[in-house]
């Protein structure tokens, strides 16, 4: 994942103080004060205009709050420059997340039946956190481009989480990403895990982002 560096020098990153509620209201690109936003397994999702300038500018809307103990709740929200089917083709492909997302080591799927698959990743945290893991248990959604997940093993204490594409403009697609995790690093305090976290949310949507600009034949070796 990029390196930690302050937030609000990061370009295309903003931090966004808007609450999820239970639903949004926002129909169309006109309107988007009065369109619903249904997310399967993730509850709504809540953009003010201010939001929706932000994200048509191409900025990462990202956000923590803190829960029960060492448990985190992490937010991002952008928007990729491709259709849903071509973005939903890349953050389905679970084993080349290595190739995706920087701050991923490895990554492998371990199982499989259906909808629901086993993923095991390594994950890389900027220094001086050390390397984590995880296996989660994955179950998609395909019909509405939406798949949510749970750690069921690894060094990394909680993962659970879930990310949704929505139809954004013409040929875009909205990210929407939710989890709560805790990384199991007892000894590192809780600031400097939410400080490298807020600073590696954008990597979730930038990854996709520069993966799908890759010509077809350009999956690195």
């Amino acid at each position: 994942m990029p390196s930690a560096q302050d937030p609000a020098s990061s370009p295309g990153v903003r931090q966004s103080s808007v609450a999820v509620p239970l639903s949004l209201e926002v129909s169309s690109s006109a309107r988007y004060d009065e369109y619903v936003l249904p997310l399967l397994f993730v509850g709504a999702l809540a953009l003010t205009p201010s939001d929706v300038q932000a994200l048509d500018a191409g900025q990462v809307l990202s956000r923590i709050e803190p829960g029960p103990e060492a448990v985190h709740h992490v937010f991002a929200e952008g928007v990729v420059n491709a259709p849903p089917a071509r973005v939903w083709s890349v953050v389905t492909d679970f084993a080349d997340y290595y190739q995706i997302y920087s701050g991923i080591k490895r990554s492998e799927v371990r199982a499989r039946s259906g909808n629901t698959l086993m993923g095991y990743f390594l994950l890389s945290f900027p220094w001086p956190l050390p390397e984590r893991w995880t296996l989660n248990d994955t179950v998609l959604d395909p019909d509405r481009m939406r798949f949510k997940w749970q750690r069921v093993g690894g060094t990394v204490r909680q993962y659970d989480g879930s990310l949704a594409l929505l139809p954004w403009h013409q040929n875009e697609t909205l990210m929407v990403f939710r989890a709560a995790m805790d990384p199991g690093l007892a000894f590192v305090p809780g600031w400097l895990v939410d400080y490298v976290s807020l600073n590696t949310l954008p990597a979730i949507v930038q990854g996709v982002r520069d993966y799908v600009a890759r010509p077809a034949t350009g999956k690195a070796s």
